[in-house]
């Protein structure tokens, strides 16, 4: 598939990792040579579905104090700042207090600069630079605004494990 992908091919494919900055130290990890992954690797998009609050049942959720502290640690705010929602079940959600899911995105593009990092064997540089370039828009991100917007509920939004 990288060979493909060097010679112009658009290869989209599947792998495993924790989130996009992860991906090409993975695929150095997994044996394929740094400068064909700094050649190949033209962007990772990482995604993660995320169950929803029923919007029938959906009310307000006062956490716990070890619940407060996680997001204190997690987001850098308090519960007390936040109208957290959850839903307790209802006949609309058949009890389950869910109503689908929706995905939670991020998108990194490894342009000549970051190809350059993993190219050189620098996959901490690479990796540095890379989530700065994410700032604001990871997948992390994605969770938080939707908690605070109350969309997921807090459970949920923990078993995420950004």
């Amino acid at each position: 598939a990288l060979e493909a992908a060097e010679t112009g091919h658009l290869v989209l494919s599947t792998l495993h990792t924790k989130d996009t900055v992860s991906a090409p130290v993975r695929l150095i990890d997994i044996g394929v040579p740094a400068y064909m992954v700094a050649t190949a690797l033209q962007g990772v998009l990482s995604q993660r579905l995320i169950r929803v609050n029923c919007t029938a049942c959906s009310c307000d959720y006062h956490p716990s104090e070890k619940e407060n502290m996680w997001l204190n640690k997690e987001f850098g705010v308090e519960a007390k700042d936040l109208k957290l929602k959850h839903s307790k079940g209802c006949n609309v959600c058949n009890k389950t207090g869910f109503s689908g899911r929706t995905g939670v995105y991020e998108l990194l593009e490894i342009d000549d600069s970051l190809a350059k990092f993993i190219h050189n064997g620098d996959l901490v540089g690479f990796m540095q630079e890379a989530k700065i370039r994410m700032h604001g828009k990871t997948m992390r991100d994605g969770v938080r605004d939707l908690l605070v917007n109350g969309r997921v509920s807090l459970p949920e939004a923990q078993k995420m494990g950004l």
